[in-house]
This record gives structure tokens, C-alpha cells and sequence, in this order.
């Protein structure tokens, strides 16, 4: 016989089977004891890590100039069994690098900015925005023709 360790209910789905389905909340380690001829075996343990799904923050909503640049600055975090997170910026367009947590932004319009992250054990993130601003640049025209007055003269 088969004794799965903790036998919680609704996270084991058989504990007296030789191979149980698991859907453990958080990161359980089950012990197994076999009984044959009415001897038990020594415990053996199995971890089952779970990964929980990180968020992903990218920061407040940016401002610049047209033909100027900024750094975003997507962080996770919230899976404490992580070691590492991956990144994903959509669109692409106007950024150094989709794939990184920092890029550079320098779009020609404003844009909207989508981020997910996921971590080492592939929990992925709820998707998060950010929106860079773009402000048009002014132009600058004179007026008049270059001018040669003396020290004093007015222009009108």
C-alpha cells in the first residue's frame, strides 16, 4: 500500500495511489511510505515548487520631445521562488530592445507601451502599460532679412 504525506484534500488527488495528481497552492514537499507484508519502508520525499505569477510594474507615464529618448524600466517580482524574470515589450517599435527590462524608448508618436514579465519557472505577469508622450517640436522662422545697424540704431 501507498501513504502520500501531507494528504490534504484538494491538493492530492489520491493519497493511497502509487502515482497521485497534485495541485499543491505553494511549494509542498509529500512524503511516501510503501507497506508490503506489513513492513514499512523508509519515507522518500518529493518537492513540488510553485512558481507564483510575478507582476510587473513599468513605471509612471512618460513625456519627451520629439526626436528625444527614455529609458523604461519594467520590475517584477512576486514569485519569492524566482531567481530570474524575462521580459517582453510590445510593440517593438521605437525601443533598443523588446526582450530587456530597461530599453530605450524613442518613438515618433505617442505610444502605448505593453510589458509582461515572467519568471525562471514560467509564471508569467499580467500585462502592464505605460505611455510615452511624444510633444511636437516647435519651429523657429525669423522674421526679417540679416540686418547691419550701429551701436544704438532700433529696429523696427
Amino acid at each position: 500500500t501507498y501513504s502520500w504525506t501531507p494528504a490534504t484534500a484538494g491538493t492530492i488527488d489520491d493519497p493511497t495511489s502509487p502515482t497521485p495528481n497534485v495541485t499543491p497552492g505553494f511549494t509542498t514537499t509529500y512524503s511516501l511510505v510503501v507497506t508490503s507484508n506489513g513492513c514499512d519502508s523508509d519515507a522518500d520525499q518529493v518537492e513540488v515548487i510553485v512558481g507564483t505569477q510575478p507582476t510587473s510594474n513599468p513605471g509612471a507615464n512618460e513625456t519627451i520631445c520629439l526626436g528625444s529618448e527614455v529609458q523604461l524600466d519594467a520590475r517584477a517580482a512576486g514569485d519569492p521562488n524566482a531567481s530570474t524574470y524575462t521580459y517582453s515589450w510590445s510593440p517593438a517599435i521605437g525601443l533598443s530592445d523588446p526582450d530587456i527590462p530597461n530599453p530605450i524608448a524613442s518613438p515618433d508618436v505617442t505610444t502605448t507601451y505593453t510589458v509582461s514579465a515572467s519568471s525562471n519557472f514560467g509564471c508569467g505577469s499580467d500585462d502592464a502599460t505605460v505611455t510615452v508622450t511624444v510633444e511636437t517640436t516647435p519651429e523657429v522662422e525669423a522674421l526679417s532679412q540679416d540686418t547691419v545697424k550701429c551701436a544704438g540704431d532700433t529696429i523696427a
